[in-house]
């Protein structure tokens, strides 16, 4: 017997009891017998003390399970987190879908006081092809190895006690927004600069393999290292001997009751291949927030490819905080892909409310997104459209 129909049980027998105790009363005291009395009011006393130790017990494995410990190796704890989002999309130019968004699985720990490491995976990537073409015929399928499942996967060593080297894959230091969890961004889906082809001016949420050091102070922020491609190298060997510069600094001049303000550069320089194509990205950032009121922007250039294409663009994002639940949202964002090119620039407006039924550990976000692409943009930005997008998001 569970739990709950056993406290059912127990509390009708305890208004039976006192039923026939009550009606006890109404029979002529010569024909009641005083002893039982007695029996029926211990009985009841008995059977409240079992219900109070059933309840004791069940407040007590409850405490158990919310302080138990996590799983361990056999050199320490592991830590596990996740993501999952799920979409629902609208387009005015295309199908109406559900989406299976993010699935992020992350798990973490410690060797030692100095080292440690972590690993993700998305489950809910999906995989894609590179396909290679000559005069329209397919010359060669292989598996694009960015799609892979594996997201990070490195090895912290702590050389001081505010220095850490990262050795393995993880996000290259591009970008305020980029470097954020997909948990913690303000809109359903990042700003254009950090959702374009990895070659084709993505600025930041850019993977790749290579060596970084980095540091965290109150007041500033600063990371710096050495990668296959920044980017376009996530999940493979190089092919070249050419490696990425990429870093990025941070400050923050106002921390306090005032707010928090913001302000950073971040910029790659990378050759790549014999034709050393070029891969070169530069950056700034501001972040205000105060109260219920948080302001950010970017703006970003990036050179890419042989002859080098040049793009330019940025965002700019309000949010306002109407209660602890509930917080609106406006962002402008403009991407210009080429800037030789007239045109071909996308300007997105984004209106949007998120509902945090828990803080980010469980939230609802919806946003209305209006496309305007030039005539001239290249297909990868596609063409003009309405999107209306909501995601169902827990994390822990």
């Amino acid at each position: 017997m569970n739990a709950v129909r056993y406290r059912w049980v127990v509390r009708t027998a305890l208004l039976c009891l006192a039923g026939i105790v009550l009606a006890g009363h109404a029979v002529p005291a010569a024909a009641q017998r005083e002893d039982e009395i007695a029996q029926l009011r211990q009985a009841i006393a008995d059977l409240q003390k079992r219900l109070d130790a059933l309840e004791a017990q069940q407040r007590k494995e409850a405490e158990q399970k919310e302080t138990a410990p996590p799983a361990r190796s056999s050199v320490g704890p592991i830590t596990m987190g996740g993501l999952l989002q799920t979409w629902y999309a609208t387009d005015s130019r295309g199908p109406d879908t559900f989406r299976l968004r993010r699935m992020e699985m992350s798990f973490s720990g410690s060797i030692t006081p100095r080292v440690s490491w972590r690993t993700m995976f998305d489950l809910a990537k999906p995989l894609s092809l590179n396909v290679a073409a000559s005069g329209g015929t397919v010359t060669g399928v292989s598996p694009n190895q960015a799609s892979r499942i594996l997201q990070d996967m490195f090895v912290s060593y702590a050389l001081t006690p505010r220095l850490t080297a990262d050795v393995g894959q993880f996000k290259v230091p591009l970008s305020m927004e980029g470097l954020r969890s997909p948990a913690d961004i303000l809109t359903v889906e990042r700003s254009i600069m950090n959702v374009l082809p990895a070659r084709n001016g993505r600025m930041g949420d850019a993977r790749d393999l290579g060596l970084q050091l980095r540091t965290a102070r109150p007041r500033w922020e600063a990371a710096v290292g050495v990668f296959n491609d920044a980017s376009p190298r996530q999940n493979d060997v190089d092919d070249n001997n050419n490696k990425a510069v990429v870093g990025r600094v941070a400050f923050r001049p106002i921390v306090g009751t005032a707010g928090t303000l913001q302000i950073g550069v971040s910029g790659a320089r990378g050759r790549t291949a014999a034709a050393e194509v070029v891969r070169d990205r530069l950056g700034g950032e501001l972040s205000y927030r105060v109260g219920p009121h948080i302001l950010e922007a970017e703006v970003a250039e990036a050179k890419d490819g042989a002859p080098v294409v040049k793009g330019r663009g940025g965002y700019v994002t309000y949010a306002y905080s109407f209660s602890p639940g509930w917080q609106g949202v406006v962002r402008y964002d403009r991407w210009d892909p080429n800037t030789a090119v007239g045109g071909d620039a996308e300007h997105d407006w984004v209106l949007g409310a998120n509902y945090y039924i828990r803080g980010r550990n469980a939230r609802i976000q919806l946003n209305v997104v209006r496309k305007s692409i030039g005539a001239a943009a290249p297909a990868y930005l596609g063409s003009s459209r309405t999107l209306v997008l909501t995601n169902f998001q827990t994390a822990w």
